[in-house]
């Protein structure tokens, strides 16, 4: 009979045992999923802050092409009308 209780006793601490390690086994996971959920949020977020550079690089690039275009239109009638007021004045300063 004493050896029946002994054998029972091994036996419940082997199983509180086994929780303890399934209990640490569960806590690790549940960790390493957040970790992994928070690392897919920081991604979304680096993802969508990248493409809001994009854009802003876009619109850069646009508005530094319509600034070109304008002083390009500028210089082109600046010298006509340069050219004008020469031909208009027989080429004397003004």
């Amino acid at each position: 009979m004493e050896e029946l209780q002994e054998t029972m006793e091994e036996v419940q601490e082997f199983a509180n045992k086994v929780e303890e390690e399934v209990e640490e086994d569960q806590e690790y996971v549940y960790s390493t999923d957040e970790d992994f959920e928070s690392s897919l949020d920081f991604n979304d977020e680096k993802q969508s802050e990248s493409e809001e550079i994009q854009e802003f690089a876009e619109e850069v690039e646009e508005d530094i092409k319509e600034q070109t275009s304008i002083s390009r239109n500028r210089e082109k009638y600046s010298y006509t009308s340069s050219d004008e007021v020469r031909n208009t004045f027989g080429g004397t300063h003004v």
